[in-house]
């Protein structure tokens, strides 16, 4: 019993020490970030990491968490799927190029809670880690 215990409070604490908590503006959804990265006052749950190259948003909706079809990807200009599930759906969107001419690349993942999905959206500029992105993606639940 005390192991089941231990595993249960592991799964709710899955942000890295020394690593920040962003919270939605619904304080519902939750999302970890290193922690040199800077929460913005005024957005709840956006984070900036240093020199603007990885920007992270965290966001909670009643939508349930459904797999998206190929097609339906394609269209929303889905790169590549890392998992497509009704537990998780994790994907990167094609690089874009914005206002100011830097290139970005988006991406998403969302994982279900009780009444909908905590869902965040990770910015990478180039420069940005993709390893990081996993590390920040794996942190989305809902919160404590």
């Amino acid at each position: 019993m005390f192991t089941l215990v231990l595993l249960f409070a592991f799964f709710l604490d899955s942000i890295p020490s020394g690593w920040i908590t962003l919270k939605d503006q619904k304080k519902v959804c939750q999302v970890g970030a290193p922690g040199d990265f800077k929460a913005d006052p005024s957005f709840p749950g956006l984070g900036k990491g240093p020199g603007d190259a990885v920007e992270v948003a965290v966001y909670s909706s009643t939508s349930p968490v459904k797999p998206i079809m190929e097609s339906v990807g394609k269209m929303m200009n889905i790169e590549k799927f890392v998992e497509n599930s009704t537990t998780r759906v994790f994907y990167q969107a094609k690089q874009l190029k914005l206002k100011d001419g830097r290139l970005s690349t988006q991406w998403t993942v969302k994982v279900p809670r009780t009444g909908g999905q905590c869902f965040a959206t990770i910015n990478v500029s180039p420069g940005g880690q993709d390893d990081l992105v996993k590390k920040i993606a794996a942190t989305i639940a809902p919160a404590n």
